[in-house]
């Protein structure tokens, strides 16, 4: 073990591993707590005697006259630069003589014995805060401890070697002792700290001395102070950073030091000491510069909310900050302090996170019961801070209390109404809170909201409130909502509201019709709100139909509706006599031999119909359609049974009547004895017993009845599961819509049905059921039935009505009936008013010809008169009857012709021409209304992964939700408890669109058979060239098929059933995936985007200079630099003689693939960013040099990038427990964590904690979720789009800000005069390139690099696919340069060695050409064949085929001549290398037969690619193509 690693330990001042009870002694403890001769802060211990052996200092005594105060002992654990004397200490400490000088190092005057160290390792044991100091250091420590500045001095005389120790001396030559002969010196000896290029730009001035005593706020000098605090505190010099503190200003930097080397409580102890330090905003302060003003606050003394302020903006995490409240509040405890509360205020506190939007240090500050509560003080303080999102979440938990606080309530709607008028964004959080206040708004708030949001809507500027936000449509949706509410409370503002509700949406249609990406349209559509609603829910519930009217919100909507899976609508796809019969019309290929059943079907080819199982299973469209069919079928049932026992019904009622007047002529005879009576009894009886068989008949089908109707009821039992699942997916839930109404009138029919039966006519019976039977029950019921006082026959046919209704119902979600229905509903309500207005009508003309026929009896009473002329508006009157009417006949006839000239010819023919209009103006709207309809149901259609087994079960299947819902809400993986239940319900599904398919295969069987009869007929005669089949071969398949079709067909159908089987439950369908991007930003890249526009959120800049300052701050040239190279492009661009080693050409090929990656990421990065400042960019006109130039107003970027992060703070929370207090425990998911982490701890290390690590990777995920959102958030964001549907143009008051802009810009001001010149921005485009890397190269050399990247940035959608591209162009550009290298260097050498192979690669060209030209001429001729050239004579094939040998002979004299070309130059490789090439691909491919030849049927001709046919190739014979 070494000895100086074992002895040597570093001690902080203040350890954060101390007890809080170390904090709450008091202050003279803390110095006994020091040993003596240790520095202690508090107070100064002179140490002029060491004690060896205890390893202490100990002061001399101040009398003792053999003293050198000047000579001090050393620790022997402390000599020479921290360097132990190995296997030696001192045994006695030495003497001194007086005025003698002390020589630690000699051996006479040192007592000095060998010791083991190893032994004595126990036994010295260091103490706490005990700084271990050099030689040097120790003298710098007397020195400020007897403010001795000729000791000081003798540092000049000394060798400091150690630079951090030469800082220290340059701190104290600065504030102690201000020698700059000292400082100077220093600075040389130690060569300007050239090494550290931070220190030598800070003391490279030569008057830096004068800049670092002149003033304490220079920035030379708290940069100083800060350099030196950081080394102090890693070197352990305590003194040296006790002096710091107390002699510099205390800035944010210095306590961001303090924190980030974890010195908390020497921190806090700042704030109890008697003096407090000064601290400086510097922010404040150069806030102050620029503007040349003074400010009382920017030097002040330090307080706690400055080092929280300073640790907030560190990104410290609520840990630590929780960390450093609780050391303070020890500290005001333990210490006194006049004003405590001033000190240590909470609410300060709370001001300060409710700015930061700290979600986990508010829940701290909350959970401080005693000493915190929440008040609706805090809340107005959230909203005078405009800090909107924070006050959304405390109403959100604490509403009540919000609620109950009537005295701040008007003050709270005065703040929310004047935050319309501000530009800070938030709109989604301000819109929240209005709605929740808006209950209590009176006439007054309600006015001026209203006045309010009029200004921000008729803006057309960029301060409009449509333009101020990250969704336009979501913005939209909301301001409708509150103005539904506001018309809704305040009858006298309908039309106002109205009014803005017009403009509102002719300004958002506009924008929607404007956007040219699905994806956008989506996103748009679909983003949620603060409760978590999307733009959609918000349309539906209000109506807004032209947000619904461009395509992309279609194609958005029928996704929603059909699922995002390829749908056909045809269940028959995987059927081959389908396929056959309805898609094959092809005559040149027999494609029905391919697709026999003895070939291999790909189930994934198909495309997926809307009852396959996974369509069906999110789609809702598909479960719709499931529940019409059930529907119908159960109608259907109920409607036969119920129709054969209404004809039962007058048969009872008939037999009952008989009965009873028997029974009661029976009951009224007294003489029981007398032939009457007896044979009244006897004919009692045989009418008993046919009427209890008659009764009995109808009794089973009433029970049939009953029984089948209590699946009816299944169809009201399901929207309790609607219900459940909707709030566990957070949507809305119409109670009130008229399928809801609909089902309840249905529950209510049939349930009122059994009571009826049950309660009613078989009261009591049910409970002697063992003791009485059928029979008598039934003659019970049929007694009851009779003389009851409810008409079941009614009740009954009610039943029928009700579920036929719900069956046509049903149809309105259908794509082609719910277009008219729809239509047809919105007609409505115009002919309610126009019918309305016809009876008043027809009323007027009856009172009339009530006064003036009181002698005609069709017209004597008001009613019969109103009866008589609507008959005749229908076209039944005559004049015969108004021929006797009092006051003569023209009087009645002209009466009659006026009323029938204003009803038909005026109001019926208005009638007409009215619903004609308001057709063709709804028909417009039709599929508007379509799409409505379905999202009414999205609530419970829309599936999920994990309860969709909740909504997907048909009525009556869902009586299974009883058993395996209870199952899946309490399980700990519901998507697989999901995915059985989903299952099981699809298997009757399955059979019945299996039956269907086999009814549909044997019906389609013969048409297949007669339809490919034909066609193969057909085939016979019909030529191609593409698909050379012999028609003998045609004809033979013909014959085959003629006799063994009806078998092969139906083989097909029967292999076909298990390809659709398989098919039904295949999972990887083919699915419309909506990636918005593969590229996304890094956190780092949005708070650089944050700071950045932070910093410039008043000016309206160049969008190339916001470019090009991004793109440093990337640092994307640099990197390009690293990878390929400039030094080398520029020796090779600029020079002809770059020859660099082949060596280095693989280092720079090596260095290059490692920052490949980053430099891709930094690249796509720039392009997403400049795609959206392209998005949120305008031009401005410079009226002195009349020039547009594109801007971007960095004011609203601000605005919105700051909306993301507080878009980021909502979503943190937005699956939390609770925000800021906890009030229970989720058990549910506590298991899940629980069952989590014991996997992960499975696979990783046993120390680690299992439900750690899951929360770790939890909140990692969640980490990414959110940035992801933001990601979207920010890549749609359109300013631009809403600014030209304002038409919105920058004026005078846009080209003051830019020209004030460019004057500021350093590099813009050679642009005053002649604003961008192309000259100067190249001028400027240089300086910007030449970084510190590339210093020594030309700027010019680096254009195609940065065009590059500018071509990047501008085609954002192309580039991921030409990322690869463009790494293997580097890569190729590199090794290209290396062949080049060696080419040039082996040129003369190998120069002989390619002529010689060009020549012969020359020669076997050559021959290859004449071998073809032979092969050709040869396959030019037919092989005579039976069946074909039967016209031609045998004496011209003869005569061709000596032809073709003297061609054949020819061609074998011309290849003994060989070629005579070669080749001189080096350039002729690069000519004759493409043709080499085309020469090998060529060889590796078969040659083809261009004519003749027998081929098997079905095999395509392998000159389909070749040239078209011409005349000249078609041959005039009937042959065999």
């Amino acid at each position: 073990m070494n000895n100086s690693s074992a002895l040597k330990q570093k001690y902080q001042y203040s350890s954060s591993n101390h007890d809080e009870d170390h904090l709450e002694s008091d202050a003279p403890e803390q110095d006994k707590s020091i040993p003596d001769g240790i520095y202690n802060p508090h107070k100064f211990v002179n140490a002029s005697q060491v004690d060896i052996e205890h390893q202490s200092f100990r002061p001399l005594n101040e009398k003792n006259e053999h003293t050198d105060v000047s000579g001090y002992m050393l620790n022997v654990t402390s000599i020479s630069n921290n360097q132990f004397l190995p296997n030696e200490i001192f045994s006695k400490p030495p003497r001194f003589k007086e005025g003698g000088k002390s020589d630690l190092l000699d051996s006479k005057h040192l007592n000095i014995r060998k010791v083991n160290l190893e032994d004595k390792l126990e036994e010295i044991q260091p103490q706490q805060n005990q700084e271990y100091l050099s030689q040097n250091m120790i003298e710098l420590k007397i020195s400020l401890e007897l403010d001795d500045e000729k000791k000081f001095d003798q540092v000049l005389k000394r060798d400091v070697l150690d630079s951090e120790e030469i800082l220290m001396y340059l701190y104290a030559s600065v504030s102690c002792f201000n020698s700059e002969k000292v400082f100077d010196q220093l600075l040389r000896r130690n060569n300007f700290f050239k090494v550290n290029k931070e220190l030598n730009q800070l003391f490279s001035s030569s008057r830096i001395f004068l800049q670092l005593t002149g003033f304490s706020s220079s920035a030379e000098r708290r940069k100083f102070d800060q350099v030196v605090l950081k080394i102090s505190i890693e070197r352990d010099f305590y003194f040296m950073t006790e002096l710091i503190l107390d002699r510099s200003l205390m800035t944010k930097e210095m306590i961001q030091i303090l924190l980030s080397e974890n010195q908390k409580k020497l921190l806090i102890q700042q704030l109890s000491k008697p003096k407090r330090p000064i601290y400086l905003d510097v922010d404040q302060y150069n806030l102050n510069n620029k503007q040349h003003k003074y400010s009382e606050d920017v030097e002040r003394e330090l307080h706690f909310n400055d080092i929280v302020y300073a640790a907030l903006d560190k990104n410290e995490t609520s840990r630590s900050v929780i960390d450093l409240i609780k050391i303070m509040k020890n500290e005001v405890n333990s210490k006194f302090f006049e004003e405590p509360e001033k000190e240590f205020n909470l609410k300060d506190l709370f001001r300060i996170f409710v700015q930061r939007r700290k979600i986990k240090l508010l829940r701290f500050l909350f959970s401080l019961h005693n000493e915190f509560d929440f008040t609706p003080q805090l809340f107005i303080e959230a909203l005078e801070l405009e800090s909107f999102d924070i006050g959304a979440l405390l109403y959100k938990e604490f509403f009540r209390r919000l609620k109950e606080s009537k005295k701040e309530n008007e003050y709270i709607i005065t703040i929310l109404i004047s935050s319309i008028n501000k530009n800070n964004g938030q709109f989604d959080f301000k819109a929240y809170l209005i709605r929740s206040y808006i209950d209590i708004f009176i006439l007054r708030h309600a006015k001026q909201f209203l006045d309010a949001l009029d200004q921000k809507i008729i803006q057309e500027n960029k301060f409009n409130i449509l333009v101020m936000n990250l969704n336009a449509v979501k913005t939209a949706c909301l301001l409708v909502e509150i103005l539904e509410m506001i018309s809704d409370r305040f009858e006298r503002l309908k039309v106002r509201c109205k009014t803005l509700r017009g403009k509102i949406e002719q300004i958002t249609k506009k924008y929607m019709l404007a956007i040219d990406s699905e994806q956008e349209m989506r996103y748009l559509l679909l983003e949620k709100d603060f409760e978590i609603r999307d733009s959609l829910e918000l349309i539906t519930r209000y109506k807004i139909f032209p947000l619904l009217e461009s395509q992309f919100a279609d194609n958005v909507v029928r996704e929603i509706w059909r699922s995002p899976y390829a749908t056909n609508n045809s269940l028959f796809s995987a059927s081959t006599n389908h396929r056959l019969t309805f898609g094959y019309w092809n005559c040149i290929k027999d494609d029905e031999i391919s697709q026999r059943f003895y070939h291999y079907k790909d189930c994934t080819k198909f495309e997926a119909h809307p009852l396959q199982f996974t369509v069906w299973r999110f789609s809702g469209k598909s479960r719709i359609i499931v529940e019409f069919v059930a529907t119908a079928i159960v109608a259907a049932v109920i409607h036969i049974l119920i129709n054969d026992l209404l004809l039962e019904a007058p048969k009872i009622t008939d037999t009952m009547e008989n009965f009873f007047k028997v029974e009661n002529g029976l009951k009224s005879m007294t003489n029981k004895t007398s032939p009457d009576y007896i044979k009244a009894e006897s004919n009692y009886r045989e009418l008993y017993r046919s009427m209890s068989v008659e009764a009995d008949v109808f009794f089973q089908k009433v029970l049939n009845v009953s029984y089948i109707s209590i699946l009816p009821l299944l169809f009201g039992f399901q929207h309790i599961f609607n219900i459940v699942y909707a709030s566990i997916n957070k949507r809305m839930v119409d109670p009130y819509a008229f399928l809801n109404l609909l089902d309840l009138t249905v529950f209510t029919i049939f349930f009122t049905n059994i009571i009826v039966t049950y309660v009613k006519n078989l009261y009591g019976t049910w409970t002697d059921y063992p003791l009485i039977g059928d029979e008598t029950r039934a003659v019970i019921y049929a007694r009851n039935y009779y003389g009851g006082l409810v008409s079941e026959d009614a009740l009954w046919i009610c039943c029928i009505v009700i579920l036929w209704i719900r069956v046509f119902y049903l149809l309105r979600y259908n794509e082609f009936m719910g277009k008219f229905v729809g239509v047809i509903e919105r007609l409505f309500y115009d002919v309610a008013l126009f019918f309305c207005f016809y009876v008043l009508e027809l009323i007027f003309f009856a009172l009339i010809a009530e006064l003036c026929f009181r002698r005609l009896t069709d017209f004597n009473t008001s009613f019969k008169a109103f009866k008589t002329l609507f008959y005749a508006s229908m076209g039944q009157f005559s004049f015969d009857e108004m021929q006797q009417a009092e006051y003569g006949e023209y009087f009645g006839i002209t009466f009659m012709i006026i009323f029938l000239v204003c009803n038909i010819g005026i109001v019926m023919h208005l009638f007409i021409s009215v619903i004609t209009v308001l057709y063709d103006q709804y028909s417009e709207h039709s599929n508007v209304y379509q799409m409505l309809e379905t999202l009414k149901l999205r609530s419970y259609t829309q599936a999920d992964k994990e309860y969709s087994a909740l909504i997907s079960l048909p009525p009556p299947m869902n009586i299974l939700l009883v058993i395996f819902a209870p199952i899946l809400l309490t399980s700990r993986n519901p998507q697989r408890v999901n995915e059985f239940i989903l299952c099981i319900a699809y298997l009757p599904v399955m059979f019945v669109v299996l039956l269907m398919f086999i009814l549909y295969n044997i019906v389609l069987a013969p048409v297949t058979y007669i339809k490919l009869f034909f066609h193969k007929l057909i085939m016979i005669y019909v030529y191609s060239k593409s698909y050379r089949v012999s028609r003998a071969d045609k004809f033979i398949t013909f014959v085959f098929f003629v006799f063994l079709g009806p078998f092969t067909l139906a083989l097909n159908a029967f292999t076909d059933l298990w390809f659709f089987l398989k098919h039904l439950w295949l999972r990887d369908l083919q699915k419309t995936k909506h990636k918005t991007s593969q590229r996304e930003l890094k956190k780092e890249t949005f708070e650089m985007l944050d700071d950045y526009f932070k910093n410039k959120s008043e000016k309206i800049m160049p969008y190339k200079q916001i470019a090009i300052d991004i793109r440093g701050r990337l640092d994307i040239l640099q990197t390009i630099g690293q990878v390929i190279r400039p030094q080398l492009l520029y020796g090779f661009s600029r020079e002809n003689s770059f020859k660099p080693r082949f060596s280095q050409l693989n280092n720079a090929i090596d260095s290059s693939t490692k920052n490949i990656e980053l430099m891709f990421s930094q690249v796509n990065e720039y392009a997403i960013i400049k795609s959206v400042l392209d998005k949120n960019s305008d031009f401005v006109r410079i009226f002195e040099s009349n020039q547009r130039v594109k801007t971007v107003d960095c004011q609203i970027m601000h605005t919105m990038i700051a909306d993301l992060y507080r878009f980021k703070t909502a979503m943190k929370v937005e699956d939390d427990e609770f925000i800021f207090v906890r009030r229970a425990i989720n058990l549910k998911s506590n298991l899940n964590k629980d069952k989590n982490g014991n996997k992960q701890s499975e696979s990783d290390n046993q120390d680690q904690n299992p439900l750690q690590a899951q929360v770790e990777s939890e909140g990692t995920k969640d980490s990414k979720k959110r940035l992801k959102s933001l990601f979207k958030k920010l890549l749609f964001l359109n300013t631009k789009r809403m600014l030209e549907v304002l038409d919105f143009k920058a004026g005078e008051n846009e080209s003051k800000k830019l020209l004030h802009t460019i004057e500021k810009i350093d590099k813009f001001k050679e642009l005053k005069g002649n604003t961008f010149d192309n000259s100067a921005i190249k001028k400027m485009r240089s300086e910007f390139f030449r970084g510190d890397s590339m210093k020594q190269y030309d700027a010019l050399d680096f254009d195609d690099i940065e065009e590059k990247v500018y071509e990047m940035g501008q085609i954002n959608p192309l580039l991921n696919t030409s990322l690869t591209q463009m790494r293997n162009e580097i890569q190729n550009l590199i090794q290209h340069l290396a062949d080049i290298q060696n080419q040039q260097q082996q040129v003369t050498e190998k120069e002989k060695t390619y002529q010689k192979k060009i020549n012969g690669l020359f020669n076997e060209l050559q021959n290859v050409k004449e071998d073809q030209l032979n092969q050709k001429y040869r396959t030019e001729h037919v092989i005579e064949d039976y069946f074909y050239d039967k016209q031609r004579k045998k004496s011209e094939k003869k005569q061709d085929i000596e032809n073709s040998k003297n061609a054949d002979r020819q061609q074998d004299e011309k290849q003994e001549v060989k070629p005579k070309a070669q080749v001189e130059q080096l350039s002729e490789i690069k000519m004759i290398q493409p043709a080499l090439q085309s020469y090998q691909s060529k060889q590796a491919e078969p040659v083809p037969l261009k004519k003749g030849g027998h081929q098997r049927i079905g095999q395509p001709s392998p000159q389909k690619e070749k040239q078209p046919e011409t005349e000249s190739e078609v041959p005039d014979v009937d042959d065999d193509y």
